[in-house]
């Protein structure tokens, strides 16, 4: 199988379930709180695992991980764990409030993770991947990653999820040089384009950019054409997870050598599944299950000009 090395967070969600989301200072009580394995890195691993592809991550983790049974549940699902980086202190947490309406709001303790900006990758974890995919975690790391995966001829994804706040322009600069894919939410998609502005992100690096839009799909952007896929509709349980579910969807995809257009059906279908279950690792399809509900998807292209990097259609 093709490996894939993941950089991004491990973390324990702390998952809350609210009516609403109080506006200072006001309080509103908690209808349900669990704490499930989660982080950005942890749930594109796992989700990929499920794929058919062979995912290894590297990141720091705490002496929690491994006494908690986070680490032996990574390894039974195919999660390679060998290239993890070990400290002492505990591992991130992230506190996560959805509201009747799945509006959500969270805070993140780094944990261990603060460690990262002055950690250095597992040059070996990467050099022996095929594809490196960058999801959250510092930038000074992730930067660091993605210069050496380039080193060693790996494509790469980026998806830096809520972390995006931490990345200057000089940052996003230089990451998105070494950069493949680009897949963001409609939020971080606002804040890159602010950062780098005046210029177009697939200008920068990136041959690809996938943008998820909730409700209303994703849509994937190159050069030449513009694909808007639909959602694919189904009960929403909890929205936490379903972007890294899609991003590890497209990657496989894309890794299998599908059309854009399938890759972001795929995408699609293994997002579904993230948003049946409450926990970001509870419900995760097999490639065949995600192809099922991908003929459930539509797509529609459009070919797009391109003006001094800037596209119209």
């Amino acid at each position: 199988m093709v490996v894939v090395a993941v950089v991004g967070h491990v973390a324990w969600d702390h998952l809350f379930r609210v009516r609403r989301l109080p506006t200072p200072p006001a309080s509103e009580p908690v209808l349900e709180h669990v704490v499930e394995p989660g982080g950005a890195g942890a749930n594109t691993a796992v989700v990929l695992a499920g794929l058919r592809v062979s995912p290894r991550i590297l990141t720091v983790v705490g002496p929690d991980f491994c006494s908690h049974g986070y680490e032996s549940r990574l390894v039974s699902l195919g999660v390679d764990t060998s290239h993890l980086i070990r400290s002492v202190a505990e591992s991130a947490k992230a506190y996560i409030f959805t509201d009747e309406h799945n509006n959500q709001i969270s805070f993140f303790d780094w944990g261990c993770a603060k460690q990262l900006v002055n950690m250095d990758p597992p040059e070996e974890g990467i050099a022996t991947a095929k594809h490196l995919h960058i999801a959250t975690g510092h930038p000074n790391y992730n930067m660091k990653a993605a210069r050496i995966a380039k080193k060693h001829g790996c494509t790469v994804s980026f998806g830096p999820g809520q972390d995006i706040c931490h990345y200057t322009k000089k940052d996003l600069f230089e990451i998105l040089a070494n950069v493949d894919i680009l897949l963001t939410n409609q939020h971080e998609e606002k804040v890159i384009k602010k950062i780098v502005h005046p210029e177009d992100p697939l200008e920068l690096g990136p041959t690809i950019q996938v943008t998820t839009l909730g409700e209303k799909g994703s849509k994937i952007l190159t050069q030449d054409k513009e694909i808007h896929v639909s959602a694919y509709k189904t009960v929403v349980v909890d929205p936490t997870g379903a972007g890294d579910a899609y991003y590890a969807g497209f990657i496989a995809a894309w890794l299998k050598n599908q059309s854009l257009e399938f890759c972001g059906r795929i995408a699609t279908a293994t997002a579904s599944y993230a948003l049946e279950a409450r926990g970001t690792q509870k419900k995760t399809p097999t490639w065949e299950q995600a192809v099922s509900r991908a003929e459930k998807v539509s797509v529609n292209t459009k070919s797009v000009e391109t003006t001094r990097g800037h596209r119209c259609s």
